[in-house]
Protein backbone atom coordinates (compact mmCIF):
# COMPACT_ATOMS: atom_id res chain seq x y z
CA UNK A 1 0.00 0.00 0.00
CA UNK A 2 1.23 3.51 -0.71
CA UNK A 3 0.00 7.08 -0.61
CA UNK A 4 -0.89 7.87 -4.21
CA UNK A 5 -2.31 11.38 -3.91
CA UNK A 6 -2.58 14.00 -1.19
CA UNK A 7 -4.87 17.00 -1.38
CA UNK A 8 -4.77 19.46 1.50
CA UNK A 9 -6.84 22.52 0.75
CA UNK A 10 -6.45 24.09 4.19
CA UNK A 11 -4.32 23.35 7.23
CA UNK A 12 -2.92 26.24 9.23
CA UNK A 13 -0.17 28.12 7.35
CA UNK A 14 0.43 25.22 4.93
CA UNK A 15 0.04 26.25 1.30
CA UNK A 16 -2.68 24.23 -0.51
CA UNK A 17 -1.24 20.98 -1.86
CA UNK A 18 -2.43 18.63 -4.60
CA UNK A 19 0.37 16.14 -5.16
CA UNK A 20 0.66 12.66 -6.63
CA UNK A 21 3.26 10.31 -5.19
CA UNK A 22 5.14 7.32 -6.55
CA UNK A 23 5.37 4.16 -4.41
CA UNK A 24 8.60 5.59 -2.97
CA UNK A 25 8.68 9.34 -2.47
CA UNK A 26 11.06 11.56 -0.53
CA UNK A 27 9.81 14.94 0.62
CA UNK A 28 12.69 17.29 1.25
CA UNK A 29 13.44 20.98 1.15
CA UNK A 30 14.53 24.00 3.15
CA UNK A 31 13.35 24.67 6.68
CA UNK A 32 9.96 26.29 7.19
CA UNK A 33 8.54 25.20 3.83
CA UNK A 34 5.81 22.87 5.16
CA UNK A 35 7.34 19.37 5.21
CA UNK A 36 6.47 18.72 8.84
CA UNK A 37 3.05 20.36 8.50
CA UNK A 38 2.32 18.06 5.55
CA UNK A 39 3.19 15.02 7.67
CA UNK A 40 1.10 16.40 10.54
CA UNK A 41 -1.83 16.81 8.15
CA UNK A 42 -1.38 13.24 6.87
CA UNK A 43 -1.29 11.92 10.44
CA UNK A 44 -4.50 13.72 11.32
CA UNK A 45 -6.19 12.61 8.09
CA UNK A 46 -5.11 8.99 8.56
CA UNK A 47 -5.73 8.46 12.28
CA UNK A 48 -8.15 11.20 13.44
CA UNK A 49 -8.84 10.93 17.19
CA UNK A 50 -6.63 7.85 17.65
CA UNK A 51 -3.61 10.18 17.74
CA UNK A 52 -4.47 11.38 21.23
CA UNK A 53 -3.11 8.08 22.59
CA UNK A 54 0.20 8.47 20.73
CA UNK A 55 1.39 11.95 21.69
CA UNK A 56 4.85 10.72 22.78
CA UNK A 57 5.59 9.32 19.31
CA UNK A 58 5.11 12.58 17.47
CA UNK A 59 5.90 15.33 19.93
CA UNK A 60 4.00 18.56 19.54
CA UNK A 61 1.02 18.00 17.25
CA UNK A 62 -0.77 21.05 18.62
CA UNK A 63 0.96 23.64 16.41
CA UNK A 64 -2.19 23.76 14.28
CA UNK A 65 -5.49 23.43 16.11
CA UNK A 66 -7.71 22.83 13.09
CA UNK A 67 -8.48 19.64 11.24
CA UNK A 68 -6.94 19.48 7.77
CA UNK A 69 -9.35 19.84 4.87
CA UNK A 70 -8.75 17.57 1.91
CA UNK A 71 -8.35 13.89 1.17
CA UNK A 72 -5.78 11.15 0.61
CA UNK A 73 -5.83 8.39 -1.99
CA UNK A 74 -4.05 5.20 -0.95
CA UNK A 75 -3.36 2.38 -3.38
CA UNK A 76 -2.72 -1.31 -3.03
CA UNK A 77 -1.85 -3.65 -5.87
CA UNK A 78 -5.53 -4.26 -6.55
CA UNK A 79 -7.35 -1.00 -5.85
CA UNK A 80 -7.31 2.65 -4.88
CA UNK A 81 -9.19 4.04 -1.90
CA UNK A 82 -10.03 7.67 -1.26
CA UNK A 83 -10.08 8.40 2.46
CA UNK A 84 -13.07 10.61 3.03
CA UNK A 85 -13.20 12.97 5.98
CA UNK A 86 -14.77 10.31 8.23
CA UNK A 87 -12.53 7.35 7.22
CA UNK A 88 -9.26 6.33 8.85
CA UNK A 89 -6.30 4.48 7.40
CA UNK A 90 -6.61 1.47 9.74
CA UNK A 91 -10.19 0.96 8.49
CA UNK A 92 -9.13 0.64 4.84
CA UNK A 93 -5.61 -0.82 5.08
CA UNK A 94 -5.23 -4.43 3.90
CA UNK A 95 -3.19 -5.16 7.04
CA UNK A 96 -3.21 -3.49 10.45
CA UNK A 97 -1.38 -0.15 10.68
CA UNK A 98 -0.98 2.07 13.72
CA UNK A 99 0.37 5.58 14.26
CA UNK A 100 3.58 3.94 15.52
CA UNK A 101 3.91 2.09 12.19
CA UNK A 102 3.40 5.40 10.41
CA UNK A 103 6.13 7.00 12.51
CA UNK A 104 8.57 4.21 11.69
CA UNK A 105 7.84 4.22 7.95
CA UNK A 106 7.19 7.85 7.08
CA UNK A 107 9.25 10.00 9.42
CA UNK A 108 12.98 10.41 9.64
CA UNK A 109 14.01 13.29 11.82
CA UNK A 110 17.49 14.77 12.14
CA UNK A 111 17.85 13.19 15.57
CA UNK A 112 17.22 9.74 14.02
CA UNK A 113 20.29 10.27 11.83
CA UNK A 114 22.56 11.54 14.60
CA UNK A 115 25.85 9.65 14.75
CA UNK A 116 27.63 9.45 18.08
CA UNK A 117 31.22 10.74 17.68
CA UNK A 118 30.69 11.58 14.01
CA UNK A 119 34.34 12.51 13.30
CA UNK A 120 35.64 9.13 14.45
CA UNK A 121 32.88 7.33 12.53
CA UNK A 122 33.72 9.04 9.24
CA UNK A 123 37.43 8.44 9.86
CA UNK A 124 36.83 4.68 10.22
CA UNK A 125 34.58 4.59 7.14
CA UNK A 126 37.11 6.52 5.05
CA UNK A 127 39.91 4.17 6.09
CA UNK A 128 37.85 1.13 5.19
CA UNK A 129 36.72 2.50 1.83
CA UNK A 130 40.07 3.93 0.75
CA UNK A 131 42.40 1.40 2.33
CA UNK A 132 44.31 4.14 4.13
CA UNK A 133 45.79 3.65 7.53
CA UNK A 134 45.63 7.22 8.80
CA UNK A 135 45.10 6.21 12.44
CA UNK A 136 48.25 4.09 12.35
CA UNK A 137 50.16 6.91 10.64
CA UNK A 138 48.96 9.39 13.28
CA UNK A 139 50.23 7.06 16.04
CA UNK A 140 53.65 6.84 14.40
CA UNK A 141 53.86 10.60 13.97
Amino acid sequence: MHVKRVVVSRYGPLEPIDASFAPFTVVHGPNEKGKTLLLDALLRMFFKDELKRHVKLFGNLSRVSETPEGFVVVATHAEETKLASDATLPAVAPSPISPEDFRNVFLIRDSDLDIHNETAYYGRVTEQLCGTRSRQIEKIL
